[in-house]
Parts: C-alpha cells; sequence; structure tokens
C-alpha cells in the first residue's frame, strides 16, 4: 500500500513536471481602458503638437505680417510728411502772396484816398478862386484872389466876345494886381457862377497838380443878364507849406448873349 501510494505520488508528480502550465501558457487578459488611454493621450499629443506648429506658423507670418504693416506705414508717413512739407510749402507761398496783394492793395487804398483827398482840395481851390474873383465887384480886396497864388505866377486870357470879336491878355504877378484893381471897379456888374465841371486832375508826389475845367458864368448889370461865358481853363500849381498854390492860370472863353 504504501509503495503504490509511492507511486502514485511519483506519477503525479511526473505528469506535473510534463504537463503544460497553465499559467505559461495562458494568454494575458488586456487591459481596454489602458489602451484608450494611450491613445486619448497619443491623439492630444499630436494635437498639442499641431496647435504648436499652428502657433510657430502664425508667429511667422504675424512677424512677417507686422514688418510689412510697419513698412506700409513708414512709407505713408513719409509721403503724408512730404505732402505736409509740399502743403506747407505751397501755403507759405500764398500767404507770401495773399500778403503782397494786401500790402499792394493797402498802398493803393491810401493812394486812392489820398488822391481823393488831393482832388477835393483841387475843386475847393477852384470854386474858391472864381468866387474871390467875382467878388472884387462887392468890396472885395485883390488880396483876397492873390492868397491863392504863388509869389510869382503867369496868367494868359484869350477872350471871344458877343460880337466875335478877338482879346487876348497876359499878367505877370505884378500886372495881374493892377487887374484886379480894375475889376474891383466895376461895381454895376456881377458875374454869378452857374456851373464848374472837372474835366481832369493831375498830380504828382502830392505836390505838383493841373486842372483842367469848364467853367460856365452868367454877367449881370443891374440885375439884368447882359451875356453868358463859356470858358475852358487850365490851372497849374504845386503845394507850398501844405496849401496849393497856383503857378500859370490860363483861360480860354467865349460870350454868348
Amino acid at each position: 500500500m504504501k509503495l503504490f501510494l509511492f507511486f502514485i505520488g511519483i506519477t503525479m508528480i511526473f505528469v506535473s513536471c510534463n504537463a503544460p502550465s497553465e499559467k505559461s501558457t495562458k494568454t494575458p487578459a488586456v487591459n481596454q481602458d489602458s489602451i484608450n488611454t494611450a491613445q486619448y493621450e497619443t491623439e492630444l499629443l499630436n494635437k498639442e503638437m499641431a496647435l504648436l506648429k499652428d502657433s510657430i506658423e502664425d508667429s511667422k507670418l504675424d512677424e512677417k505680417s507686422l514688418k510689412a504693416n510697419y513698412l506700409n506705414e513708414r512709407k505713408k508717413r513719409i509721403a503724408l510728411e512730404k505732402d505736409y512739407a509740399a502743403e506747407t510749402l505751397i501755403t507759405d507761398s500764398l500767404t507770401k502772396v495773399i500778403r503782397s496783394k494786401d500790402k499792394s492793395l493797402s498802398m493803393l487804398s491810401e493812394k486812392k484816398q489820398q488822391k481823393q483827398v488831393q482832388n477835393q482840395e483841387i475843386k475847393n481851390l477852384i470854386t474858391n478862386l472864381h468866387t474871390a474873383i467875382n467878388q472884387l465887384r462887392s468890396e472885395q480886396q485883390e488880396g483876397a484872389v492873390l492868397q491863392y497864388f504863388l509869389p510869382q505866377f503867369s496868367i494868359k486870357h484869350v477872350k471871344i466876345d458877343t460880337d466875335n470879336l478877338g482879346h487876348i491878355a497876359e499878367y505877370n504877378h505884378e500886372d495881374y494886381k493892377k487887374h484886379l484893381k480894375d475889376l474891383s471897379k466895376e461895381k454895376k456888374s456881377r458875374y454869378v457862377i452857374d456851373n464848374i465841371n472837372i474835366l481832369d486832375i493831375e498830380t504828382k508826389e502830392n505836390s505838383f497838380f493841373n486842372a483842367l475845367y469848364k467853367l460856365k458864368m452868367s454877367l449881370y448889370e443891374n440885375d439884368n443878364r447882359k451875356y453868358t461865358t463859356n470858358t475852358m481853363v487850365s490851372l497849374t500849381g504845386k503845394r507850398i507849406d501844405g496849401e496849393l498854390k497856383i503857378a500859370s492860370f490860363s483861360l480860354v472863353e467865349f460870350q454868348y448873349k
């Protein structure tokens, strides 16, 4: 019996040694969760790598864009600066032109105003002169006429009377005084100025002047009109101590009944 059990034991040991081990030949069990996790991590890593690559490409693109934009903006700025410089130059030039025009206009305006003042002075001189001459016949003294003349002057008077007879008279500063005294004696006659028409006035440097005008007057004797005169007058003079004085006085007179 013991021998039999021993033999069985040996046999079992032998069989146990030669039989393939279930543990060694059995296929190990696969963990699906681990596989899924590994695949997810791989995909995630690939995505991260793709994003990183895109980010790198984007950063390169952004750098190029920034450089391009910078260069474009710089070109625009340079162009604007050139335009601004050109516009500034044009503006400065226009400003100079406008100031020059304004100065010229101002000077012209001043000259025009000055000429208007001079012309008015000459008109006043003409009116006052003939008024003073006409008033000689009414107790006026010859000095009232001579005040409008220079110390030395000349007068030429051409007259065509109502009978179509010509008369020529010339006076200097001495002869004219006598002529004025003779006029002051004619108390029965008087001249009335009907109209003074200024035809032209020429001045130079606010000093010399010449006036051409037409004078129309009527002669009355004992309040009855005897005849009318149309006279062309040329009057030349200069300014002395701020006052206009006559140097030359020329008249051509036509008398009409």
